[in-house]
């Protein structure tokens, strides 16, 4: 079998894998699928493949003080490193944690979810559960909720 596909660094077996947001898949070039302002998924062609961007959905400790991290692509990781959940994290091809962007004041965004889909602006302000964003595009304060919201 040739193994021309790869998705994030392992190559594709089956046809109908999914493709997630924010997946590297490399096809002779790299591409990573993103959104574009409109809310519709695109592919991006892309010169770093090392390293792709995960939102942490959830947290579990397990034995011998280790931490699993779910990932809104699906994966999951172990790790021992202090990480909240909603927060951005860069991980590289074998699953190891690069960096970590949180989901604070100041930071970039981009929304994933809602009528604002696609949309990329600054986070404001941060209250329970509340995100305030400060659209680039359109330069307008909107709030939303934690889920809908991807620090990058």
């Amino acid at each position: 079998r040739n193994k021309l596909l790869s998705l994030n660094g392992r190559h594709v077996r089956d046809v109908h894998e999914s493709i997630n947001l924010f997946s590297i898949l490399s096809a002779g070039k790299n591409y990573k699928l993103s959104l574009n302002s409109s809310g519709k998924f695109n592919f991006e062609e892309i010169k770093d493949s090392e390293s792709r961007p995960c939102k942490i959905i959830g947290k579990k400790s397990q034995k011998k003080g280790a931490i699993q991290f779910n990932l809104l692509d699906g994966t999951n990781i172990l790790s021992k490193e202090k990480l909240n959940v909603g927060e951005t994290i860069y991980i590289n091809k074998e699953g190891r944690i690069l960096s970590r962007v949180p989901l604070e004041r100041g930071n970039e965004c981009i929304i994933i979810a809602g009528k604002y889909s696609g949309h990329k602006g600054k986070i404001e302000a941060k209250n329970t559960g509340i995100i305030q964003v400060n659209l680039k595009k359109d330069d307008k304060k909107v709030s939303l909720r934690e889920e809908s919201v991807f620090a990058i």
